[in-house]
């Protein structure tokens, strides 16, 4: 029984140092105390005559039982250390990853504020918008529908890409009932339509003869020639590609920032845990979408 007990206590230390796998060994260890306890109580029985290998064998046993679960506890300890590393680093990451979008959309939007209000300055100073003029005018289609002319003039040194009007139409109390935006200067970089010319300094603009920009939408509570137009937005020349290469140069620099941050995480993670009045024809004014999509030119008027 010593022997037994010897041999089953070496093998239960040959594989229980071997983390988790190791804890298999625990009950192959206990079975050699049981016969190391065996062969304790014939050794008394003989008085005491081999008494060594039993004594050998239980503690190989208790050593078997021992170093599984030291082995597998410093390997659970170290494994839960690392990976609490990896969950602080990958937290700062993200928090870094935060705080360099925050500041990103606050550039933006300090940069969208600052356009316009160069724009509002540019309206009040620069553009003119006269010999505006509402009323029911003829159409060939649709007979008798609000309609509406006006010239525009760029008095400033600026090219403009984009100009919008808003008509507010008033009631016979003066309250405004409805509006329409038009778009008498719209620049695009694809357009099937004759005009997709800018406006530049000095350059007035006018409807062609014989058109104007229809209102079908404004109610019959609109008191005929009451009615308030202002330009409300403008878009210069160098605005789109400036905007443009702006928005890709932080969309980059965020996209930088979100890889460095899977990078990181990657980075940490893997070897550790392994160890956005006329007779004519009227014009529709189509809405005006931010998408680049192929349509004709809304300032340019349908031919009678």
């Amino acid at each position: 029984m010593g022997i037994a007990a010897v041999v089953v206590g070496i093998f239960a230390l040959l594989f229980g140092w071997v983390p988790f796998l190791g804890l298999f060994a625990i009950p192959v260890a206990a079975l050699g105390l049981f016969l190391a306890g065996i062969g304790f109580l014939l050794a008394m029985m003989r008085k005491f005559k081999g008494m060594g290998m039993p004594l050998l064998g239980g503690v190989l046993s208790i050593a078997g039982v021992g170093v599984p679960l030291l082995s597998t506890g410093g390997t659970s300890a170290a494994i839960s250390a690392e990976m609490e590393k990896v969950s602080n680093e990958r937290d700062s990451a993200r928090q870094r990853f935060e705080q360099e979008r925050a500041r990103l959309e606050q550039q933006e939007a300090q940069a969208e504020q600052e356009a316009e209000k160069r724009q509002a300055a540019y309206i009040a100073e620069h553009i003119e918008l006269y010999d505006v003029e509402a009323s029911y005018m003829d159409s060939l289609l649709d007979g008798k529908v609000p309609g509406v002319l006006f010239k525009l003039k760029n008095k400033g040194d600026q090219t403009l890409e984009k100009v919008k009007v808003t008509v507010y139409f008033k009631d016979e109390s003066g309250s405004i009932i409805a509006e329409e935006d038009f778009h008498p200067v719209l620049v695009r970089p694809y357009s099937y339509s004759g005009k997709n010319a800018p406006l530049k300094p000095g350059y007035v603009w006018q409807m062609e003869k014989g058109k104007f920009y229809s209102a079908k939408s404004v109610p019959s509570e609109w008191q005929e020639g009451s009615m308030q137009a202002r330009v409300t937005e403008i878009g210069f020349a160098e605005s789109h590609d400036t905007n443009a290469r702006n928005r890709l140069n932080m969309k980059n620099h965020l996209g930088l920032a979100v890889m460095a941050t899977l990078v990181a995480s990657c980075t940490t993670t893997a070897p550790q845990v392994a160890s956005q009045r006329v007779e004519s024809t009227p014009i529709d004014e189509p809405a005006v979408r931010d998408t680049p999509a192929l349509q004709d030119d809304p300032a340019k008027p349908i031919r009678s």
